[in-house]
């Protein structure tokens, strides 16, 4: 578990980029994301929700990032898709 605020960003296909955050002391990961610019949904994680889901549309493109956070490795793990042009992807980052 991390002890320490830290704060973090992921970027998939030039088109969507995810943020997080994390308060050590309340022990939540919050993450956001914008889709070409324009925002997705927030979803806060913590040890006992550790997953979620950001959804976001800009036009014709619809994406989605399955969010998987780790609290013992403390690894946010990233599976992101797009719809147009159709892509997908995996990362993940540390927090």
């Amino acid at each position: 578990m991390a002890t320490s605020d830290s704060t973090g960003s992921q970027g998939f296909f030039g088109t969507i980029i995810v943020t997080w955050s994390y308060n050590a002391a309340k022990q939540e990961l919050t993450v956001t994301g914008t889709l070409s610019g324009k925002a997705m949904n927030i979803v806060v994680l913590k040890p006992g929700n550790k997953t979620g889901t950001l959804t976001g549309q800009n036009g014709s493109n619809t994406a989605t990032v399955g969010l998987d956070a780790n609290f013992t490795t403390d690894i946010l793990a990233m599976d992101a898709s797009q719809t147009d042009p159709a892509r997908n992807g995996q990362n993940s980052g540390g927090f």
